[in-house]
Parts: structure tokens; sequence; C-alpha cells
């Protein structure tokens, strides 16, 4: 059975509307239907049925929620996220068996799996007459995780390309995954506990374990050599500050007794052929705290000529691997602003070049009330106020987490993206739908809760 969607919006709340097109040989599930719209089930998104045009159509409550294709657009999902997913997902299924629910009713596609960003909690739709195998269901998702997979977590690289070796095997049980899950998550060993087959893999991502292996060893290897640099340093720092004080402490003593001395043998101190004690005294404490203050001020010379010297950066010349990587990179995150080796020198030669002058210059930004402009680097560009997550964070409590994006097609026309946010997207005076993706232009306006932005483009 397939099925059309809509998205709507009802006073506060969002709705992912599901209508069923059935066969004529296709019978409604009425059990499942009543058990979904009668009961709160655990993991299950909240269902109301409505009739339409004698037309069923499933409304689930999606408010405050997001699929995960918008959660981890750009990757990096990690091992504890999969855990969270894959179990999060069998807990439903189990449930809904309690109410005597067909396992395939569950839609496990990317694009209807919701999730509580902040908590990570899982929701699914359950729509009757699905009827679609859980199994092959499940593997199509770990497809998606694959791509998703953060490469630089082997764990979680362990982990994703393990559940689907499994999962694509014959029979599994949702106990043997979890077991597996459990196992890989427990374990303190690095390396994967299953292998793989090539064929398998191929199609959706490049891995190297023995690669994988090597750049883990060359990480540690690197950390321990500036672990080691480090004590170095501050050895070789502390034993010159030992020299340093005890020759100033040789000096300062040699300097006054020399002192004492040329004022004694000078006769100054004496009167009537008799020492002069008292004055003696004065003349030893005067020149003491004349020593004293002397020392001090030279110690602190020295420390602030250190300290300036610590703050202070040294320019160092690239080595050829340093800019032949730079290339490297900026010919895979695409077109930058690149200026050549000699041309850094020239220019400054002590600069410090920031990461920011090589992003990817799409030549839009945005303009908000105050005239502060901010520049869009990437498409999507995601804005709202969960940090973590968005391109441009907005802290304010009229600002959904993840509240809208804006995305650019072939032919350079942008498009705004409204991610089931609950104060509303508006392009202009008009308010977009759940999800509802709109044409923006330069010089539209775009509101996000109660801030507005016009769309610039740059020169």
């Amino acid at each position: 059975m397939e099925f059309k969607v809509e998205y709507i919006k009802d006073m506060y709340k969002n709705y992912l509307v599901l209508i069923p097109i059935m066969e004529e040989e296709e019978k409604s599930d009425d059990y499942s239907s009543r058990m979904i719209v009668g009961n709160k089930i655990q993991g299950l998104l909240m269902c109301e049925k409505r009739i339409v045009d004698f037309q069923d159509r499933y409304c689930y409550d999606i408010s405050s929620k997001q699929p995960i294709v918008n959660v981890f657009e750009r990757g990096q999902m990690d091992e504890v996220q999969i855990q969270k997913l894959i179990n999060g997902i069998i807990e439903t299924v189990k449930e809904g068996k309690r109410y005597m629910l067909p396992e395939g009713g569950f839609i496990l596609l990317p694009e209807y799996v919701y999730m509580n960003v902040s908590g990570f909690e899982i929701s699914l739709c359950y729509l009757p007459g699905y009827n679609h195998n859980i199994q092959e269901q499940l593997s199509k998702l770990l497809e998606f995780v694959l791509e998703k997979v953060n490469h630089n977590n082997q764990k979680a690289i362990v982990m994703s390309y393990g559940l689907y070796k499994l999962i694509k095997g014959n029979e599994v049980s949702f106990e043997s995954i979890e077991e597996f899950i459990k196992t890989t998550l427990a374990t303190d060993e690095e390396k994967p506990v299953f292998t793989f087959d090539s064929e398998s893999i191929d199609d959706y991502i490049e891995y190297d374990e023995e690669e994988v292996y090597a750049d883990e060893y060359e990480k540690e290897e690197d950390a321990a050599d500036d672990k080691r640099e480090l004590l170095c340093d501050s050895y070789d720092e502390s034993k010159n500050r030992d020299i340093s004080n005890k020759l100033l402490i040789g000096i300062c003593v040699v300097t006054y007794l020399f002192i004492i001395a040329v004022v004694y043998l000078s006769g100054i101190l004496h009167r009537n052929g008799q020492l002069n004690i008292p004055l003696l005294i004065c003349v030893m404490f005067t020149v003491l705290c004349a020593v004293v203050a002397i020392a001090i001020m030279v110690k602190q010379k020295n420390k602030d000529k250190l300290e300036q010297r610590k703050e202070t950066p040294q320019a160092e010349e690239d080595t050829y691997e340093q800019y032949w990587n730079r290339e490297i990179v900026a010919e895979q995150l695409g077109e930058y602003e690149y200026k050549e080796k000699d041309e850094w020198e020239d220019e400054d030669e002590d600069k410090t070049i920031l990461l920011t002058e090589y992003r990817k210059k799409t030549g839009f930004a945005l303009r908000d009330e105050k005239g502060v402009v901010i520049r869009i680097f990437s498409f999507p560009f995601v804005i709202g106020k969960l940090k973590e997550k968005v391109d441009y964070c907005i802290d304010d409590m009229t600002v959904s987490r993840m509240h809208a994006k804006i995305d650019a097609f072939d032919d350079g026309v942008l498009m705004v993206t409204d991610l089931n946010s609950t104060n509303g997207t508006f392009v202009g005076d008009r308010q977009l739908r759940a999800n509802e993706v709109v044409k923006i232009s330069p010089n539209d306006s775009l509101r996000i809760g109660e801030h507005e932005f016009i769309l610039i483009k740059e020169i």
C-alpha cells in the first residue's frame, strides 16, 4: 500500500498527514486504526483519524519533533545515537505487539522516523494496512545510517556496519540485535568484532580498516609526543628558572658585601678612631633595601620579557606537506577565496589565516534588523536555537530548536523550508506550513519567530 503526505498546522500543533492509497482488493485495517487512535502507545506519534471526501486521513502530532533526515543532514551520527535509534525502534515495535499491532504497519523510512532533538527520544508512525517487512525496512534504514555515521568514530563505524550485516542476513531476532549493540558498546577493544564483505558496503562508503587503525595509531603517537614535548619544555623552563634565581641571589649577596666592605674601609663609619655601630646598621639596612629593590626590578623585567615572548606567535614557514594538504582540503570542500603561499608571506608573515577565509562562499547572506550581516557559507543553512545542530543560533524563546533552513538548487534558486516550527516561518507576509518549501529571492524578508532578516546577495 502506498500513501500521500501532507503537513498541516492546527492552532499551535503541527501534524503529519498520511493518506492511504488503497487498491481495490485491499481492505482497511479497522482494528489497528482503533488501537492507534484510542490508545497512547509508547513510542508512537499521537494519531487522529479524520475522514475527508470519504478518504481516511491519519494525522500524527509532530509538534516539537524533527525527522532524523533533518537532524543528521550533515552526518556525524555516533554509536550512542545509533544505539538509541535502533533500540527505540525495537522497543516501540515490541510495545505495539502488546496491542496486537502487526509489525509491518510501522513506517521506518528516515523521513517519517521522528525524534525529540533535546532528549533523542524516537517516535514512529504506524499506518494501518502498510504491511511492509520490518527486517527489510530496518535494512533500508541502516543504509541511511551508513551514509550519516561519523567516519572519525571507529566504534560508530563498527556498530553501523555490524548491524547492517546482521540485519541483512537471513533471519534475525530483536534480541540478537540488542545483544550485538550491547556488546559493541561494552567492549574496550576498538577492533571490529565482525568481518564485512566488501560487496555489501562498497556502495555506501569506502572503508579501509588498516587505514583507520593506522590513523588511530598515529593520533596516539602524536598525542604521546606532544605530552613528552610539554613535559620536557616544562622541565627545561623550571630548571632555567632555578638557575636564574640562584644566580640573582648570588649577585645580590656579593654586591651587598662589596658595598659594606668599601664603606667600612673608607673610614666613613669611624668617628674619633671608633666604629659607629648605629650608623653602620643604618647603612647596612639601606644598602640591603636598595639591593633587594634592584633584584625585584630585574626579576620582574625578565618575567615580562618571558611572558611577551610566549604571547607573540612565531611565524613558521609551511612545509610542503602542510601546503599540499591545504590544497587538498580546499579542493574537497569546494570554491574558496584561495591565496597562494607567496601571497600570504608577502602580506603578513606572522598572520594566522582563519579557517573562515577558506570556507565556501555562496554569495548570499542575511541582514538582521540591526544591520548585522550573517553570511551563508554553505547549504543547507539551518537556523534555530539548538547550537549543536544549526548553522546560525538564535537564543530566543520564540525560536524553535531547528526552526527553518535555506537550501539551494542547481539553477541558483534558494528555497526556505519550515522545519516544523512552533511559531512558524514567514517569507514576506506569507506563513509557511510545517515542512513547506517556498522560494526566496534577494531583498525578500524572512521572519523567524520575532526576528526578521533580509536576504541579500553579496558581490
